[in-house]
């Protein structure tokens, strides 16, 4: 699966002005996507809705989805006042079938009479998933490309990816937290999150998912560890022999940088780990709920998304 834009980010903050105010047109658009060669598609993105006021519900699936002049409509998702759900984005999704060309557009529509409350929209992605060419894996070394940690239970998962050309023996690797930024003197204290050494290989653009040994959400292949139990606040990182070659969170610092929620790498970083936790390189999706585990949390998991394109207006 190839990320065709990059994630755009169109959030307003409460008192500015929205992508569509209440009892207006939604017509938000994206050109100029070079697509060509795809014939199927994934859209994900977020959406909130106004809805202060007693009484006032919303359907997040107003808001319809064409690309290409493919128009989808997105699982119903009812959200209301009653329930405190104002300004609180969800995750949407669609497939489209449709012809991908190096001009695609993709548009967010909506008719007045579905726009009484007033949306937001964010984080808007565009995935190619049959056809086109994929990059070819031109990457350094083995780097962290998602991390959950769950609202509820034991589901908590960290995802390696290897961006090289060359399969890699993971006997040489491990998975290490600093507990609560703890430090002896000025010396970081780091324990293994696996109770025995990785083995097997990762082949070229491929992942290994491990998983806490009670996490039950995500039904795909993962390598059980049984010492996998960070809860937020404690930095994560992945070593080559004893030498630190990529970091979630900041060590030797108690702070809750990763707790209820799914931090994934941005598709741009293909290459090379980074011993200094940068948040710009992460996309965070916050999980409020078991059923966001169950759902968001582990939607990601499996795969990681290259950027090939970055052209659109």
């Amino acid at each position: 699966m190839l990320l065709l834009i990059r994630p755009r980010f169109f959030r307003c903050t409460y008192g500015e002005s929205c992508l569509a105010t209440k009892n207006s047109e939604v017509n938000f658009s994206i050109s100029n996507i070079k697509a060509s060669g795809y014939s199927k598609f994934i859209v994900a993105y977020e959406v909130a809705a106004n809805v202060y006021n007693a009484g006032e519900t919303a359907d997040l699936s107003a808001i319809k989805v064409v690309l290409n002049d493919k128009e989808v409509v997105a699982a119903s998702k009812v959200v209301s006042a009653a329930n405190k759900e104002a300004n609180i984005f969800y995750s949407m999704q669609v497939e489209v079938e449709v012809t991908g060309t190096d001009a695609s557009t993709l548009k967010f529509v909506a008719d007045v009479a579905d726009n009484t409350v007033g949306f937001r929209l964010y984080n808007i992605r565009l995935y190619g998933v049959e056809g086109g060419t994929a990059p070819e894996p031109s990457g350094s070394e083995l780097f962290i490309s998602e991390y959950v940690e769950s609202f509820k239970g034991n589901n908590k998962y960290v995802e390696i990816y290897n961006p090289t050309s060359e399969s890699i023996d993971l006997s040489g690797y491990s998975l290490k937290m600093n507990t609560n930024g703890k430090k002896e003197g000025e010396e970081i204290v780091w324990t293994s999150l696996h109770n025995k050494a990785f083995t097997g290989t990762i082949e070229p653009g491929h992942v290994v998912v491990f998983a806490n040994n009670q996490a039950v959400n995500y039904a795909g292949e993962v390598v059980k560890c049984s010492a996998m139990a960070f809860n937020g606040d404690d930095a994560i990182g992945l070593f080559k022999g004893e030498t630190l070659i990529d970091l979630m969170g900041t060590q030797g610092v108690q702070e809750k940088f990763g707790e209820n929620v799914v931090l994934r790498r941005v598709a741009t970083v293909t290459s090379s780990p980074n011993t200094t936790y940068t948040l710009a390189e992460w996309h965070e999706v916050k999980l409020t709920s078991a059923e966001d585990d169950a759902s968001v949390g582990i939607s990601g998991l499996g795969s990681h998304t290259w950027s090939k394109f970055d052209t659109y207006k």
